[in-house]
C-alpha cells in the first residue's frame, strides 16, 4: 500500500512539474523582415507597413545606388546605408518602445555647419543641408 502511494505520489509530482514547465515557457520574439528599394535618392519601393510587437525584431534591408544615412526617430538609430559595403545594407531594431516611429533616410554630404554649431555628430534638421525623405515609419504595438 505505502508503494502504490509512493508511485501515485511520484506520478502526480512529473505531471506537476510538466504542466508547470509547459506554463513557463517563454516564446522566441517574432522576426519581421522589410525591404527598401532606393534610387537616385529617392524611395521606388517599400513594404507598406514596418509593423511589429513590443520585443519583436525588425531587419530592414536595402537596395540602393548611392550612399545615405538612415535615422529612426524615436530609437535615435543612425545607420549609414552604403551599396558598396554589402554589410551596411541591413540593420535591425528590436521593439523596446511601442509607438509610431518615422524613418528618415538622409543623403551624405560633406559636413557643413554653421557658425557656433559645437555639436557636429547631432541629429538636428535645421542644421543640416541633406535632403531629409520619409522611408516609413516603424508601428510598435504592445504586447
Amino acid at each position: 500500500m505505502k508503494r502504490r502511494f509512493m508511485l501515485v505520489l511520484n506520478v502526480a509530482f512529473i505531471i506537476c512539474l510538466s504542466i508547470i514547465s509547459i506554463g513557463c515557457e517563454t516564446t522566441e520574439t517574432g522576426v519581421s523582415v522589410f525591404e527598401v528599394e532606393i534610387k537616385n535618392g529617392k524611395v521606388e519601393s517599400v513594404d507598406n507597413k514596418f509593423e511589429i510587437s513590443q520585443g519583436d525584431t525588425a531587419f530592414i534591408k536595402f537596395s540602393a545606388d548611392e550612399p545615405f544615412t538612415v535615422f529612426v526617430h524615436g530609437y535615435d538609430i543612425e545607420h549609414i546605408v552604403d551599396p558598396s559595403d554589402s554589410a551596411s545594407l541591413e540593420f535591425k531594431i528590436v521593439g523596446e518602445f511601442t509607438g509610431n516611429f518615422p524613418i528618415h533616410m538622409h543623403e551624405i554630404e560633406q559636413k557643413t555647419h554653421r557658425k557656433g554649431d559645437h555639436n557636429h555628430e547631432s541629429h538636428d534638421h535645421s542644421s543640416t543641408n541633406s535632403k531629409h525623405v520619409l522611408i516609413s515609419n516603424l508601428i510598435v504595438n504592445p504586447n
